[in-house]
């Protein structure tokens, strides 16, 4: 089917989420609120002041229909919304201190190694060796390798100065204390993982976690959490 709805002016958006029974208790701040948020974006928090929908009872996800529950106002959703916004702040910026502190510590530890320990699985543990999860004909590095030339190359069509510096000075190899700084933290966190045992446990201790194991599997979630902040 194709989309037909019109385009609404901020006045119609205001009127018609009103029919539907939300409160306004200040229609010109409420303007406000959706020129600075937009209508789409703020639906996102109206969306659990709606009405549920009574034909799904045993529906795993309940769909709720257009009309919203009695007592429910516009103010309620851009409270939410300005919650939603302050918290995200607050993650992204004791997630930022997590990620930097990473990075740093990656690139040094194996960069203690070679500089460009992270081109040769040599330099990594036994595990960057094992058949990969998911395609055992490729190596754990392989796979890994391969998510690195990719986002080397973004990097480098990005424009990102040092990257051009080091790869057309040095044959496009760039040292890991270098390389971390372009790597996305999935494809960080995963190089840790490949890492020496000895390696994987220096970085840990210096983050004050005993166990690698224990601080990868925080640092996967956290991971997603980052993304979720993030967009």
């Amino acid at each position: 089917m194709k989309y037909q709805k019109p385009h609404l002016t901020y006045n119609q958006q205001l009127n018609l989420l009103q029919e539907r029974g939300l409160t306004v208790t200040n229609p010109a701040h409420a303007i406000s609120d959706l020129k600075r948020i937009g209508y789409y974006r703020l639906s996102g928090y109206l969306y659990p002041l709606r009405n549920p929908d009574p034909q799904q009872p045993g529906s795993r996800v309940r769909r709720r229909l257009d009309t919203f529950v009695p007592g429910a106002t516009f103010e309620d959703g851009v409270a939410l919304h300005d919650f939603d916004h302050r918290l995200r702040q607050v993650l992204l910026d004791a997630l930022q201190q997590i990620e930097i502190g990473l990075r740093v510590k990656v690139g040094y530890t194996l960069g203690k190694r070679s500089a460009l320990a992270h081109l040769d699985e040599r330099c990594l543990g036994k595990q960057a060796l094992e058949p990969d999860r998911f395609d055992k004909s490729k190596t754990r590095y392989d796979v890994w390798r391969k998510e690195y030339d990719t986002h080397q190359e973004k990097a480098y069509r990005g424009h990102q100065e040092f990257v051009h510096h080091f790869k057309d000075r040095y044959d496009g190899e760039i040292p890991v204390w270098a390389a971390t700084e372009f790597l996305p933290l999935g494809c960080l966190i995963n190089l840790f993982n490949l890492l020496e045992n000895e390696d994987r446990r220096q970085i840990s201790r210096e983050l004050e976690v005993k166990d690698p194991k224990v601080l990868y599997g925080w640092l996967r979630p956290l991971n997603i959490l980052r993304n979720h902040c993030a967009h």
